[in-house]
């Protein structure tokens, strides 16, 4: 009996250490608000550096990244300053709750600026290759923004805000509970 007491503890040690990111889900996110209309679902993260906002957006048919974040800012208080002078949309300010961040066009060179990022799964993002008005929206998508420094330096992917889970030590106390006592009582 004592040694399966040592395997039961050694069982739960285990499995609390190996615990698998598979990406995170839109349940794990804590969303400001959801937008919009329909079946299809995608999120946007802002991350002004401080801290970092999420938004959910419904939706059918074909979406962009353009109709995302000009849904969630017309629906919500986020408000987004666009420059439409090159034809497509330019993002050059975006603020939220008493955050904000704006780029100094006559300062370019040392200005910071919006960059656009997306991400299958909230955990993986790459920095945009297309503007946000000619990203295609899939169900599913994850769309971000953070306030990059100035250009060439690397800018970092947004932050998602996570809904605050219970600890996982929690589920797994019961066990090395059990472990533990049935190792003192056979002693």
């Amino acid at each position: 009996m004592k040694l399966h007491s040592i395997k039961l503890l050694v069982l739960a040690v285990l499995v609390l250490s190996t615990s698998v990111a598979h990406g995170l889900t839109f349940d794990q996110v804590l969303v400001e608000r959801w937008v919009g209309a329909g079946s299809s679902r995608a999120l946007l993260v802002v991350d002004f550096g401080a801290k970092s906002f999420a938004f959910g957006y419904c939706f059918d048919g074909q979406q962009t990244g353009w109709d995302l974040i000009r849904t969630v800012a017309d629906a919500t208080e986020l408000d987004v300053a666009v420059d439409m002078s090159w034809g497509s949309p330019f993002i050059t300010g975006i603020s939220y709750q008493g955050f904000a961040g704006y780029y100094d066009p006559q300062n370019w060179q040392t200005s910071r600026w919006w960059e656009y990022w997306n991400s299958a799964d909230g955990e993986t993002w790459a920095s945009s290759w297309v503007g946000c008005s000619d990203r295609v929206l899939a169900d599913g998508a994850w769309d971000g923004w953070t306030f990059s420094p100035p250009w060439p330096e690397q800018g970092t992917p947004p932050k998602v805000p996570l809904v605050p889970e219970p600890s996982t030590l929690g589920g797994a106390f019961p066990i090395i509970g059990l472990a533990v006592f049935k190792l003192l009582r056979r002693k």
